[in-house]
């Protein structure tokens, strides 16, 4: 209970100062869209940590409930050290009378200079609001008294949005879905944390709305048609499920899931044991327990090797997103490792199989949303006018989409085909599986395919370089990591269209475990560690703000002339200074990569 209490008290601290953080130090145009990414990234801890403490339902013992907890430190340690690289607030050090300080650092974050009118304004809209306030005093009922700037019509409406927001149901949907699914709807336990967790996706894949499009359509119209919709659908949830213990209480609490989530409410019974062997048989303790432990033990030093890399951009004043993508793909996997070996040591458990293989499908994606970026900024390198152009941009938001659209419908036709019996139900549920392992495949094969082209089709302009290396380097490490993607993707998608084999028929070479660990992890391992080795992040970086045409390049000259940084317009240090302390932090994850093989050799 102290540990609740005091974990809360922290998250209303980071809940209530990263907003204002964000407000304060980014431009009007992108304030929106950043202060409403704090919630699609805590939509995306609350997946994260409800899909674990899933997997981790099924073990006995004090660890069901220790390692979830234990786990979150991960997360909170990799926010301080996040933090150290982040510049303090100029409103804070021109009120601490530290207006040297505040100076340096706006002109740091909008990398301009000190006569710039730009800052110049920023400035003095800081020292006015501060004698502002100097003459309005400090006082907490001066937030409450009604001044020119309407303060206290501010204060009421953010508390009041807040108030709203937490007793218009959020919480009921975050914690309370499983129970209310199972006490309420009828259904199994199991089913009834399974559909809270894809539900629970839901508050995902609606938080990318606002963070995307907040700017372009504004604040008020999200906010009030969604706050309608949220109050239909607790209507509809209140209004169905009022009706338990009468006649009609089976097809009205059904019916109420609908407004939970919006796709097909599974069958309620099961689970049942597949009928089919897959891919990688069933998981046995002497052979995949030590194998899936090597794999672990790779993945995990794979995390440290990119969140190492990332730290080091972030301290430089660059910004490379795909190094914290591949820390949380190797996150992910780790997770997929330790499943497995839970299914090893508790096979007869459906439910740890289902953990398990949704958690080896769900991975890959974050390889396919790597390349495509790849992709992307390769065809703006050499082809600016198609790149740039809204089709090709509109194309590859599209694409995205669908690869998120298609993870989710194939997870959860996965999970609907073990709670069902009904040979209708799972020919459409195959008909979906082979829908998704065929589109994972072109995916898959999309960037090496755009690379391709966009070496045949004859340029038209100057090449906008970008990143260290040559574009031949670039272009044959994303040829390489393709090939490989693809091939993976290539042989499930071959053993998703072989006729099923039955468990009692002789398990084809192409079911084996050896096929399952070479064209799952050992794939995934060899794209992780080369993209670790050749440096990708100094080889696909990219300006910060760059938008059109030619702005990959500064001035006529390469990223790489001028400090191979993302962020050119505010790094003014060369290659030579920073080769220490890139060699610094290389020696650094070489040191954690050993001292994690001996605890791990000595465990």
């Amino acid at each position: 209970m102290v540990g609740r209490f005091v974990t809360g008290i922290g998250t209303g601290i980071e809940t209530s100062t990263v907003p204002m953080y964000q407000s304060e130090l980014s431009h009007a145009h992108q304030r929106g869209r950043l202060v409403c990414s704090e919630a699609l990234f805590v939509g995306v801890g609350i997946v994260i940590a409800y899909w674990f403490d899933y997997g981790m339902n099924f073990v006995g013992g004090a660890i069901a409930w220790r390692l979830p907890v234990g786990f979150q430190i991960i997360f909170t340690f990799v926010v301080i050290f996040l933090v150290f690289g982040l510049p303090e607030s100029p409103r804070y050090l021109y009120n601490q009378g530290r207006a040297k300080e505040g100076l340096q650092v706006l002109c740091d974050v909008y990398n301009k200079e000190p006569e710039h009118p730009e800052i110049v304004k920023e400035q003095q809209d800081i020292l006015d609001a501060i004698e502002m306030e100097a003459h309005r005093g400090k006082s907490w009922l001066e937030l409450f008294k009604p001044d020119r700037v309407q303060t206290r019509k501010r204060i009421l409406l953010a508390y009041g949005m807040q108030f709203m927001n937490q007793v218009g149901g959020i919480n009921l949907v975050v914690y309370f879905v499983p129970t209310v699914l199972q006490e309420n709807v009828g259904l199994t336990r199991n089913l009834s944390l399974l559909l809270g967790g894809v539900i629970n996706c839901m508050f995902v894949i609606g938080s990318f709305v606002p963070a995307l499009l907040v700017d372009r359509i504004g604040r008020r119209q999200p906010m009030m048609w969604g706050s309608l919709g949220l109050g239909i659908s607790m209507m509809m949830i209140a209004v169905l499920l009022s009706f338990k213990g009468s006649a009609n209480e089976h097809a009205t609490s059904s019916a109420s899931v609908a407004f939970f989530f919006t796709e097909q409410t599974p069958a309620q019974s099961g689970p049942y044991p597949p009928a089919t062997q897959s891919l990688g048989g069933l998981p046995t303790i002497g052979v995949d327990v030590p194998i899936t432990s090597v794999f672990l033990v790779l993945f995990v030093v794979g995390a440290v090797g990119h969140m190492t890399i990332f730290q080091l951009n972030i301290r430089a004043k660059r910004k490379f997103i795909p190094s914290a993508m591949l820390f949380g793909l190797c996150l992910i996997r780790t997770i997929s490792c330790a499943l497995r070996m839970g299914w090893a040591t508790h096979p007869r458990s459906i439910n740890v199989a289902i953990a398990a293989n949704v958690f080896v499908y769900a991975g890959t994606i974050i390889l396919y949303l790597i390349n495509i970026l790849f992709a992307q900024r390769i065809v703006r390198a050499t082809h600016p006018s198609i790149g740039w152009s809204q089709a090709f941009t509109s194309v590859v938001i599209l694409i995205m989409a669908l690869i998120v659209v298609t993870l989710i419908m194939v997870v959860t036709v996965t999970i609907q085909s073990i709670f069902t019996l009904s040979i209708h139900t799972h020919h459409i549920d195959r008909s979906i599986q082979l829908y998704g392992s065929t589109f994972n495949v072109v995916i898959a094969f999309l960037p090496f395919l755009v690379t391709i082209i966009s070496l045949a089709i004859p340029r038209r302009s100057k090449h906008d370089h970008f990143g260290s290396g040559s574009s031949s380097a670039k272009m044959l490490i994303l040829l390489g990591s393709s090939g490989l993607i693809t091939l993976g993707a290539g042989f499930r998608a071959g053993t998703s269209w072989s006729p099923p084999t039955p468990l009692t028929s002789p398990s084809p070479w192409y079911l084996s475990k050896a096929c399952f660990y070479i064209f799952n992890f050992t794939v995934e391992i060899l794209i992780i560690y080369s993209y670790l080795v050749l440096r990708v992040d100094k080889r696909f970086i990219i300006r910060n703000g760059a938008k059109g045409p030619g702005s990959y390049s500064l001035n006529g000259t390469t990223i790489e002339d001028a400090g191979d940084s993302d962020n050119v317009e505010s790094s003014s240090t060369t290659e030579q200074e920073k080769t220490p302390e890139d060699s610094d932090g290389l020696r650094r994850l070489m040191s954690t990569g050993e001292m994690l093989f001996v605890l791990i050799s000595r465990t």
